[in-house]
């Protein structure tokens, strides 16, 4: 059960000045993940990095050297401080300038505006909540968390803007945020990204495919987990950004904000077209014909209209006063595209008037005094009735179930249908059924859902189950059938992955006997999605029974354990090692079943070490040197770090404090071997 949504003022939006067309934004460097689409500008104060076959739609604004990888497309110049290396295919629109001795003006003022709207949204007064946002519904606002100074995402977080377009939300954290793995931001009832602030006092990390919505404004260093996205801008303050691999359907930043030099790039907006409206006592509906699923769809109307959209993409506007017309704007959102909207007009019915019912009919179904149908369209809130000729007698059930009963053997009868309701025109139709013949009823012939796999057989329903029939089965390999009273079939003693076919037998005197078949599979013993740790891996046993006995072993050294509820964890494992892990059962009675499932350790990141300043200390960061010993001389003084140890991303950070303003020179060495040297004054 979800929370009741968070209610706070909405709050003006933070003007981010210059840094508006960028989507990506840090002091020192990025490194942009493989496959993905960045729209907007990138802007770094060292170097810049970007994955094979991505695409850019806005310009890249170096300090250092400019590396794209291969296949790149870029719509937009390149301005490096230093050498520009394109990959392989790489496609660049726009001029490239190499060697420049000062960063870009255009980079040099988005983070003055950065820091101005950093400094704005951190001012303000906020709401305090809790520090975990999963299951949470907030409107617009200003939060801040409690006094644990950190903000943790584990879940979904609903951003409700109440249909207003212009709903602001900032959420902020004086330490880190956290976005667990699958975590997401749903945006609902005309809440916008570009209107979402995330402002962190210190780093923020959102792990694998985490889907976030909003701009980022870290203080630190901001870090992406493989198939992570942003619908927004992505902004470190005095750190880095570094993304995670992803796939070519995960995009990044805004559509249409990046400094670009064609116009080719931008995806056409999306344009609802409508049915006719149909009126109703408090509204009107109608269909949105080009629905689009992959799109998100909101809706405001007027005078106190409710738009709601189902997944089909009817619309239907409540709460307008009888006789009232309303304007609906329907609203079509998607990462990387415009916004697309259209409107429709509409009118409720006049006061105390309800549209008329037509019924509708599925097919007739004879029975021994009768027959059966139902109406797809049926509506209780009006009342319905019947009459059937040759002495037919009419019932119909609360779900919309027809029955006509009280007819001789093998005689036709016309049934007709009346829907009622005060304030609404009278609907009728007519239908024809025949009963059976003397003696005789209807053969059953069972219809089937899926089957669903079990660790000793497979489960099903039939969805045309009758109480009145007797029901039996049978199934090949050793398959036992069973048959509740609700018509849920359940197939037990088949040995793992197994097929069996299941023979399911209806029954009734007076009634040829119907049967059909089904077949299905029993789960073998297995295993799902490895996740790797630093010395190893995990994976669930989807299929865990904890009837039987459960044991593996695995390669290069591993140790496996396997806990009650079927999780898997290999340990023992050297940074960067496959092994190759073999699961076994064992039931007595029952053949032993085994499967193998490979997979690896984390490895180190690529090595690399960078020294940076901020507020008057001098930041040493050191990427892929687990283990290892790091000692470095700052000016006069010497930090000795003997063993680094595991850090998030493979990033250990280092801060000493020098002073504001101060020349020094640091000396970086890794087991005691000089391997940077870098000459800075303190910010």
């Amino acid at each position: 059960m979800s929370a009741a949504p968070s209610q706070a003022a909405n709050p003006a939006s933070v003007n981010l000045g210059n840094a508006a067309s960028f989507a990506v934004l840090a002091k020192t460097y990025i490194t942009t993940g493989a496959s993905s689409t960045i729209n907007g500008d990138i802007g770094a104060g060292a170097a810049i990095t970007t994955g094979a076959t991505s695409t850019h739609r806005g310009s890249i604004y170096a300090g250092a050297a400019i590396t794209t990888g291969a296949g790149n497309t870029i719509d937009g110049n390149l301005f490096a401080g230093a050498a520009i290396t394109n990959g392989a295919g790489t496609e660049i629109s726009g001029s490239q300038k190499t060697g420049q001795p000062a960063v870009s003006p255009s980079f040099s003022s988005a983070m003055t505006s950065l820091d101005s709207a950093f400094s704005d949204a951190t001012n303000r007064t906020a709401t305090v909540i809790d520090s975990e946002l999963g299951g949470k519904t907030l409107t617009s606002g200003v939060y801040s968390a409690t006094s644990a100074a950190y903000i943790t995402l584990t879940g979904v977080l609903t951003l409700d803007a109440a249909n207003d377009p212009n709903a602001v939300f900032i959420i902020r954290s004086t330490g880190y945020l956290v976005a667990a793995a699958s975590s997401s931001v749903a945006l609902i009832n005309g809440a916008q990204a570009k209107n979402v602030f995330w402002v962190t006092g210190g780093y923020m990390s959102i792990g694998a495919n985490a889907k976030l919505a909003g701009n980022i404004m870290s203080a630190d260093y901001v870090t992406l987990g493989a198939n992570a996205e942003v619908q927004g801008r992505i902004f470190s303050r005095a750190g880095y950004v570094l993304f995670g691999t992803s796939g070519p359907q995960y995009s990044f930043g805004l559509s249409g904000i990046g400094t670009t030099t064609s116009t080719s790039a931008v995806i056409a907006a999306f344009s609802p077209t409508f049915s006719s409206s149909t009126p109703t006592s408090v509204g009107f509906t109608f269909s949105i014909t080009n629905y689009d699923g992959s799109y998100t769809w909101s809706g405001t109307a007027t005078n106190g209209g409710i738009v709601t959209i189902n997944s089909s993409g009817l619309v239907t506007v409540t709460g307008v006063l009888p006789n009232t017309s309303s304007t609906a704007t329907i609203i079509a959102t998607k990462t990387g595209a415009p916004t697309g909207s259209k409107t429709l007009s509409g009118t409720s019915l006049a006061s105390g008037l309800f549209a008329e019912l037509t019924p509708t009919f599925s097919s007739s179904t004879p029975t021994s005094d009768g027959f059966t149908f139902s109406i797809p369209n049926y509506d209780g809130s009006y009342t319905w009735s019947g009459t059937a000729t040759n002495g037919g007698i009419v019932t119909i059930n609360s779900s919309g179930l027809g029955r006509v009963t009280g007819l001789a053997p093998n005689t036709s009868s016309i049934a007709t249908i009346i829907a009622t309701k005060t304030g609404a025109p009278t609907g009728s139709k007519t239908l024809s059924g025949t009963s059976l013949a003397s003696g005789l009823f209807a053969e059953l012939t069972p219809t089937f859902s899926s089957s669903t796999p079990t660790s000793d057989g497979f489960t099903f329903s039939i969805p045309n189950y009758d109480g009145s029939y007797t029901w039996s089965g049978t199934a090949t390999n050793g398959g036992i059938v069973t048959i509740n009273s609700s018509g849920l079939v359940t197939v037990t003693g088949v040995l793992q992955n197994t097929s069996s076919t299941a023979t399911i037998i209806a029954t009734k005197t007076g009634a040829p006997t119907g049967s059909k078949t089904l077949s299905g599979t029993s789960l073998t013993a297995g295993s799902g999605t490895h996740f790797p740790t630093s010395d190893g891996f995990t994976f669930n046993i989807p299929n865990y029974d904890g009837s039987y006995t459960w044991s593996g072993t695995a390669t290069n050294g591993g140790i496996v354990t396997i806990n009650s509820s079927g999780l898997v964890r290999v340990t023992g494992l050297a940074r960067g090692t496959s092994s190759t892990v073999t699961i076994t059962s064992t039931r007595t009675g029952f053949p032993t079943a085994s499967q193998t499932l490979s997979g690896a350790s984390t490895a180190l990141a690529q090595q690399k070490i960078t020294v940076g300043s901020f507020k008057g200390y001098v930041a040493l960061y050191a990427m892929g040197y687990e283990g290892q010993r790091l000692s470095a001389k700052i000016g006069n003084d010497w930090v000795i770090v003997p063993v680094i140890p595991a850090s998030l991303n493979d990033v250990y950070r280092w801060v000493e404090p020098v002073g504001f303003g101060v020349d020094c020179v640091v000396r970086i060495f890794i087991d005691r071997v000089l391997v940077k040297t870098v000459n800075l004054t303190t910010k």
